[in-house]
């Protein structure tokens, strides 16, 4: 477990990168290229002098220009020396020196980068006397400068200046505005311009409320960009300032103003597709799509015009890339969440869906072309708007391997964009206004004649099942609906098969309660799929899964409602059931495997003490999966952990308490063993059902403490978050040999860990690269020391500044945080085992409380929902126990 923990903690620095929101994409790994000094092979962070860059401009000039000129020799010595030598503002001034004094070009560009730099970190420290002469060396570098990369180098050091320049209501740069008037005047350098709007848009982005009352300028300027017609950068950015400027606007008269830029706006957009210039396409739509996400009313004189542009960009199959085609969709999508009564007040559905249906049925007209392509080394027939099933290779054919490069892809695929925009509208129109429409649009669909509209109708049955539930489960729907997806389970096309199951699936997730009754109409069906000859993998991958959602509709735990559950028993199932699911695991299929285990674990939990027969034979399928090593073959060691969990809380403890030891120990090695989301992710609903069995027990284990030690590890680790930083316009401002640069070393760091996780470096090495971490680790303690006191005394500033940027600057309301999946089911499994630990340990738990707190309030701030609900229901289980304690 140390060893795990340390091989994270070293690949840090590589992935910290992305958080970093003041700096953009600029780090301190670097290389050089000829140092005119020593390099010696191992030299720690706190053995280095950097003390005479501070003094020597040709020193760190000849450091800066190293930067750009990679070179593997002594890249780690250089990346090091920069990273100390910034550490202080009193670098602030020699960057000054290289910027006025350097005969490189790219060492001025790279001094204007790492100013930026020191301006965001250390504004507040630089003398009060020696800004202003700060701010007018930069304006004048600007105007002076030729070379477009250092002005726009120079343009992220203004807009990093200007944006605490401008909170501060006792500083101010009026300087700056008048001289951003005057480079945007259309006379000027269109380069110069350029950059004169893009720090517009930044400015308006940071500083917009302080900007309040320039507004009526700046618009001015804003409006002769967008007819700029001699650079379509300034009009884009003309449209990204007028997008950001918009939460600004207080009154009727300012919204007005701002609905006269639309058509306008549009028509950038328009020129842009024509041009087809799609990262301008994509930049320009989604100023659109914040805007309908905006409370602030602007877009609805114009919301008619614009849902028409966008859905005729949406629906230009072969003629624009599915990125383009998904941001328009995208404005569909948020019209729906955001603005519904402006949807049905203007008859969108009925547009909205048949995009939705021709995208579903475009998905699988793209599938057919792959099938042609491949047609050569397919022996059978084809599925097709012939209704012919692939069959090839035992039914594992081409269309699998379409799904998996589909589910791959779905982020952009037409049938993922299709989706998301059926999910909001089924979940945020009335039902009574959507159901209606989409129901007569399934029926339709579903009695075609060509497959790919057959498959339409299943997909609008299984995105309606959530949003539509409370209508479905009403009348003849439900049984309708059922009877529908069961003839399409019977289709001739696979993929017909495959959307009908699905939809099987989601009505029982949605409509659980009431779906037990139809048991025997929906488990012989499914039943049926795996005794047809040739059957697709995944058809009855999803057939397992449907039988698995049916199951966990069932909770043995209510009371039984013969009339209400239409007399459903699970045992009466049950050897069905398993017989299935033997089979399943037979095959060599190992995502069908995967499916079979879930549904095992599922039958388990309906069953209880019914599924003690069927215990030895489990047993020893689940001892054969936890030992499972294979990288390739994780997956099934780690559903078959969750499985072994379910186990255990069907049959009990006192069956289960004889295998303990052995289990749990292949459990616990597989956490220590694996660096695998999916083994925690599953071992933590392990320990969840143990703590539920065992109660108070579970705090005797002799692993205890280390299962509680990896529950909070997984709460702290900040993995799987990424921070997509807003593009500010400066990207080209970092020299291309500096990325270079820090890509080389990010290999060779990457190289290193890779020798250390496999075991290849000495134990020299191994000890060298620790006390290099101690040593560096020890040096930033005594700069703290060193620096506690300056920073009591700057305390009640900083909080001040605090209080500034809350209530001035835009910057946080445009950097997205993104969570990989797989890192957010993890962690809030381990919130969930924490909950159960809680919940089940009693009194004794206590000692704990400390640690459980410091930690939960820690993740309260994850900003994912499925997280936050965890940590809610954790905390009720903390201050119950305190309570109860007390």
């Amino acid at each position: 477990f140390f060893s795990f923990k340390v091989l994270l903690l070293l690949s840090k620095p590589i992935a910290s990168q992305s958080f970093d929101i003041s700096k953009e994409s600029i780090t301190h790994t670097h290389s050089k290229n000829q140092f005119i000094m020593s390099s010696p092979t191992k030299e720690s962070m706190g053995d280095l002098d950097v003390s005479n860059l501070y003094t020597n401009e040709t020193e760190l000039g000849n450091v800066l220009y190293a930067l750009t000129q990679p070179n593997n020799a002594d890249l780690k010595r250089a990346s090091m020396m920069v990273k100390k030598f910034l550490e202080k503002p009193e670098a602030i001034m020699p960057l000054i020196q290289q910027i006025e004094k350097s005969q490189h070009a790219e060492v001025r560009q790279v001094a204007a980068v790492y100013l930026r730099e020191q301006t965001e970190e250390f504004y507040k420290k630089i003398p009060a006397d020696v800004k202003p002469k700060l701010k007018s060396f930069l304006i004048a570098k600007l105007i002076s400068l030729s070379n477009r990369a250092e002005r726009l180098a120079m343009g992220a050091a203004i807009a990093s200046v200007a944006k605490f320049a401008f909170i501060d209501e006792s500083e101010g740069w009026n300087e700056l505005l008048l001289a951003l008037d005057r480079i945007c005047k259309p006379e000027q350098n269109v380069e110069l311009r350029e950059v004169g709007y893009i720090i517009w848009r930044n400015l308006v982005s940071f500083c917009g409320g302080s900007l309040k009352q320039h507004f009526g300028k700046i618009l001015s300027i804003l409006q002769v960009g967008l007819k700029d017609d001699a650079s379509i950068k300034i009009q884009i950015e003309s449209v990204k300032s007028i997008g950001i400027m918009v939460e600004y606007l207080e009154n009727k008269e300012e919204v007005a103003i701002i609905e006269g830029f639309i058509p306008a706006m549009v028509g950038v957009i328009d020129k842009c597709l024509k041009r087809g210039d799609e990262d301008n396409v994509i930049a320009g739509m989604e100023v659109f799509n914040e805007l309908v996400e905006s409370k602030v009313p602007v877009i609805q004189k114009h919301v008619e015009q614009l849902t028409k542009f966008n859905l005729k960009i949406a629906s230009a199959k072969d003629e624009l890339p599915m990125t383009v085609r998904k941001q328009a969709t995208n404005f569909a999508t948020w019209l729906c969440k955001s603005k519904p009564k402006t949807v049905i007040q203007h008859g969108f559905i009925q547009p909205f869906l048949t995009l939705c249906i021709n995208l579903i049925i475009e998905s699988n007209d793209d599938m057919e072309q792959q099938q042609a392509q491949a047609a050569a080394h397919v022996h059978g027939p084809q599925c097709s708007h012939g209704h012919k099933d692939a069959a090839a290779n035992g039914g594992d054919n081409g269309d699998d391997e379409d799904d998996e490069k589909d589910e791959k892809t779905q982020f952009t695929s037409p049938l993922g964009i299709a989706c998301d925009l059926l999910d909001e509208i089924f979940l945020n129109i009335p039902t009574e206004q959507c159901f209606p429409i989409a129901i007569k649009a399934v029926e339709k669909l579903l009695s075609e004649t060509q497959s790919n509209r057959r498959k339409s109708g299943y997909v609008l049955i299984a995105m309606m099942a959530e949003g539509c539930k409370e209508v479905i489960v009403k009348g003849d729907n439900l049984r309708n609906l059922l009877t529908a997806c069961l003839k399409g389970v019977e289709d001739e096309c696979a993929s017909v098969r495959k959307c009908a199951l699905e939809a099987v699936s989601q009505i029982a997730t949605h409509c659980s309660f009431d779906i037990l009754q139809y048991h025997g109409l929906i488990l012989p069906a499914l039943f049926g799929v795996f005794e047809r000859a040739n059957e697709q993998v995944r058809v009855k991958e999803r057939a397992l899964s449907a039988i698995e959602m049916f199951i966990d509709a069932f909770d043995p735990s209510e009371p039984a409602d013969a009339e209400q559950h239409g007399d459903f028993q699970i045992v009466t199932y049950l050897q069905d059931i398993m017989n299935v699911i033997g089979k399943c695991l037979e095959t060599n299929k190992q995502e069908l495997q995967k499916q079979a285990i879930a549904t095992l674990a599922s039958c388990a939990g309906a069953a209880q003490s019914n599924f003690n027969i069927y215990l030895p034979k489990v047993v020893q399928l689940l001892d054969s999966l936890l030992q499972i090593t294979d990288e390739a073959k994780l997956d099934l060691r780690a559903e078959a952990t969750s499985c072994l969990g379910a186990v255990a809380g069907a049959v009990g403890f006192d069956s289960f308490k004889a295998m303990l030891p052995k289990f749990h120990k292949s459990v616990m090695d597989g956490l220590g063993e694996f660096d695998n989301c999916d083994i925690r992710e599953a071992s933590f609903m392990y320990f969840s059902e143990l703590a539920d069995i065992m109660g108070a027990q579970i705090l005797k284990l002799d692993s205890f403490e280390e299962m509680l030690n990896f529950i909070f590890f997984v709460m702290e680790d900040d993995d799987g978050l990424m921070v997509e930083l807003p593009d500010d316009g400066f990207k080209d401002a970092i020299p291309k040999n500096l990325l270079k640069a820090e890509d080389e070393l990010a290999e060779m760091e990457a190289a290193e860990l890779e020798q250390l996780q496999s075991g290849q470096m000495s134990d020299e090495q191994l000890q060298a690269m620790l006390n290099d971490a101690v040593t560096n680790g020890g040096d930033d303690d005594e700069d703290d020391e060193q620096q506690n006191g300056d920073d009591d005394e700057d305390e009640d500033e900083e909080d001040d500044d605090d209080a500034y940027l809350a209530g001035a600057v835009g910057q946080l309301r445009t950097v997205r945080l993104q969570v990989t999946t797989g890192f957010m089911e993890e962690k809030a499994a381990a919130v969930h085992a924490l909950t159960s630990f809680i919940k089940n340990a009693g009194f004794d738990f206590l000692e704990h409380m400390e640690e459980c707190w410091e930690r939960l309030t820690y993740l309260w701030e994850y900003p994912h929902s499925l997280v936050k609900i965890s940590v809610a229901s954790c905390f009720n289980a903390f201050f119950s126990l305190i309570v109860n304690h007390a």
